[in-house]
């Protein structure tokens, strides 16, 4: 039964990225600019039809973004099943959580628009990081707990 609180982590990282996006895209215009942090961080709209980090925004083919909505849903469900089966610790069931809440919340950026809302732009002097959103860092943190948790069980295991 505890393993419900991570699905619960899951659709409340979701709600933050769906609002956040929704708050963007009815208060800032297309690739306006909002200083934050002057010459560091600023909030801009803009439409990302690639995945992470705008990778593949160019091409013109629509099976990359077919290849990567069912990458994402085989991941997800992939979490989904270790979270519920206890095979992942409570700090990669976080992580799970990250990464489905940030999977799923592109997803349905994807199926809404056609492309994902992205509004985090940060950069200094002529270095500009890609833009992107809060599931971009959802999925980039779970990923690097992922990471962190493996290198740390290794570990113990010697």
């Amino acid at each position: 039964m505890k393993n419900w609180f991570y699905l619960i982590l899951a659709i409340i990282f979701i709600a933050l990225d769906q609002i956040s996006k929704y708050w963007c895209n009815t208060t800032i215009q297309y690739q306006e600019r909002i200083p934050i942090i002057p010459n560091w961080f600023d909030l801009t709209l803009v439409y990302n039809k690639g995945v992470a980090f705008s990778m593949f925004s160019q091409t013109s083919s629509d099976w990359i973004h077919y290849v990567i909505l069912i990458l994402a849903l085989l991941i997800c469900g992939y979490m989904i099943y270790y979270t519920f089966t206890n095979r992942f610790n409570n700090m990669q069931k976080v992580a799970g959580a990250l990464i489905i809440g940030g999977a799923l919340g592109n997803i349905i950026d994807r199926f809404l628009h056609g492309y994902v809302i992205d509004f985090l732009l940060f950069y200094h002097d002529s270095f500009s990081w890609p833009v992107f959103n809060l599931a971009d860092s959802f999925i980039t943190v779970g990923a690097f707990i992922f990471i962190f948790e493996g290198f740390a069980q290794q570990r113990k295991a010697h």
